[in-house]
């Protein structure tokens, strides 16, 4: 539905993502409400766990940062208005920075450190891409190609540094022994996981059944339940057997390589752009799902299956014969 929208609307490229801005625009600003208010053990916005709130934050973010550069590097006459678009750009450069701020405030590790990632991807490819392609072509001398990078990166590196508080510099120093679910205990699970996909390699034991078919293999906690294996991709193995993984994780790797295809050979700034943000966010929850069930979470899922949609408009792009050659809708494209 999102992808038809998104195609309907194809003048307007980010139409599509204005609905995630506004939700979690609204769900950053109440996790800094929070944090105001005394809160010392993490925000959650409307979430139950800090975790999961940061998994929908860091999501959002590379479209809150990527928009804001979309809006300054579109194509202006000579006697249009500078004002309006600066104002446009800083409002949603003061979206990119609330949501940041949301993210470090809520003290979840793997999300603070994925948020970092998404935009180490954005920037890099959106600083590099003109130094890397001419009209088709790779031209230019390495260090030019590399340095739009390098400054990224460094940047990243100072955010890494410089951004996080106090306690969760203090979580990440006490990394085994701070977290309802430690690090040792989860991959205490994630061994007593692989033996249950063991036994059930083809179909899973079925989706929703983990809990129930983990406590014949469960060593760890022996006295608590464990109803997550707090990593989407083996608990979809378990639930869903290595047929159903392979097939869902083809189709959502075919959706980020053509949303990078995109990206190389969009006819427009914002098209690009777009797929920059689709790009980074995927790349964000990807990396997530390998310490956390984000993908589990109804409103976490939607989102992502959200921002796939909006990828999805570029599963139809063939990658044009020659400079200035307009790239076609394939309706087949996803098969």
């Amino acid at each position: 539905m999102v992808r038809d929208l998104s195609l309907r609307l194809g003048h307007w490229p980010w139409a599509a993502a204005w609905p995630l801005l506004i939700v979690v625009g609204f769900e950053a600003g109440l996790g800094l409400v929070q944090a105001s208010s005394g809160n010392t053990l993490g925000t959650t916005g409307t979430y139950a766990n800090r975790d999961h709130y940061a998994g929908l934050l860091e999501m959002i973010l590379p479209f809150a940062a990527v928009y804001a550069l979309s809006v300054l590097q579109a194509n202006r006459g000579q006697f249009e208005s500078q004002v309006v678009p600066a104002l446009k750009a800083s409002f949603l450069l003061a979206i990119a920075a609330v949501i940041l701020v949301a993210i470090v405030l809520s003290l979840s590790r793997m999300g603070f450190l994925v948020a970092l990632a998404s935009l180490l991807v954005a920037g890099s490819v959106a600083f590099s891409l003109r130094t890397w392609r001419v009209e088709y072509r790779v031209e230019g001398r390495w260090w030019r190609k590399w340095m739009p990078t390098a400054i990224v990166s460094f940047v990243i590196l100072l955010g890494l540094v410089f951004l996080p508080t106090d306690p969760l510099m203090a979580r990440f120093a006490d990394l085994a022994k701070s977290d309802k679910v430690p690090a040792e205990m989860r991959i205490q699970i994630w061994r007593d996981t692989a033996k249950l996909i063991k036994d059930y390699p083809l179909f899973g034991c079925g989706m929703g059944s983990y809990q129930s078919c983990f406590s014949r293999y469960k060593i760890v906690a022996p006295m608590n339940i464990v109803d997550y294996a707090h990593n989407d991709y083996l608990q979809v193995l378990a639930e869903a057997g290595v047929l159903a993984f392979a097939a869902g994780l083809l189709f959502v790797l075919r959706v980020f390589q053509r949303a990078v295809r995109g990206i190389l050979y969009a006819h427009s700034i914002d098209e690009r752009n777009v797929a920059i943000a689709c790009v980074a966010s995927m790349t964000a929850m990807l990396l997530h799902s390998f310490v956390d069930f984000n993908m589990y979470v109804p409103a976490n899922a939607l989102v992502f299956a959200w921002v796939t949609g909006i990828a999805g408009v570029n599963a139809g792009k063939r990658r044009p014969r020659k400079p200035g050659h307009v790239p076609q809708e394939d309706p087949e494209a996803l098969g």
